[in-house]
């Protein structure tokens, strides 16, 4: 091959590669703005299974799953199933309170669900040992973990309970309690379960003025149990950022 060809070789072949630059440049200056904005999220789906003091206490005084969500941010949305009333009996798989719930959730793509239970069970005209609640907890865990849309379940111990309350709690009724605690302990051992909140017993014997009827927390007492399941959910975020677990749970770093 001549030097001439050589050249001429040479040249084409700048030019291809100058035009196939500039086509480059052109592509990325149109295609920036696009890639630099935002991609949509979805808020992170917590739902909730436990009684009236989930619900929402006496008299509509508010309820602690609005002012978790409050100190979780908007990243966040709660989906509240809480009953009245209700005992794990109550929660149990099978019967219209959990079917119910575990469909809302299933629709709602919510993938962590926060339990609260234990509050009724301790109750005089109720009392369910221990082993019975561990049964009936057991159960709604596994319903959930199974149902292909729930990944994680968080048990929090039930707040205190002064004696006397309603007529229907008394020392005995503290002395479940500090058992199902010990069951929860037990539960958070298992795959696709952790404890969460484990100081709201403790907080509101000391605060008793922070319960409304002695059952229920008071508007001030909602925004403490809130902020306490809060503190709870963001120590297992960070926890599991430690071990470099990767779960469904909502954490974004910063």
């Amino acid at each position: 091959m001549s030097k001439r060809k050589v050249i001429r070789k040479l040249l084409r072949l700048r030019i291809l590669w100058t035009g196939f630059f500039i086509a480059s440049v052109i592509v990325v200056i149109w295609y920036a703005p696009k890639l630099s904005e935002p991609l949509p999220s979805e808020p992170v789906k917590i739902g909730f299974i436990g009684d009236s003091i989930t619900r929402g206490g006496a008299k509509n005084v508010s309820n602690p799953v609005e002012s978790e969500m409050a100190v979780l941010g908007n990243d966040f949305e709660s989906i509240n199933r809480g009953k009245g009333g209700a005992s794990s009996t109550s929660w149990l798989p099978g019967h219209q309170l959990f079917d119910d719930a575990l469909a809302s959730f299933k629709a709602q793509n919510v993938h962590v669900v926060s339990i609260m239970l234990g509050t009724n069970d301790a109750r005089t005209d109720i009392a369910t040992p221990p082993a019975v609640y561990e049964k009936n907890v057991s159960a709604m865990i596994a319903s959930l973990l199974t149902s292909g849309s729930v990944t994680r379940v968080i048990i929090n111990y039930p707040p205190y309970v002064r004696p006397g309350a309603i007529g229907l709690w008394d020392d005995a009724s503290i002395d479940r309690l500090k058992l199902y605690m010990g069951v929860i302990d037990v539960l958070a051992r298992g795959k696709g379960v952790v404890k969460g909140d484990s100081k709201a017993f403790g907080y509101f014997q000391k605060h008793q003025e922070l319960l409304l009827d002695g059952v229920h927390p008071n508007a001030e007492g909602n925004v403490e149990l809130g902020r306490l399941w809060a503190n709870a959910y963001e120590k297992i975020m960070s926890e599991q950022l430690a071990n470099r677990i990767s779960l469904p749970m909502g954490y974004k770093s910063t």
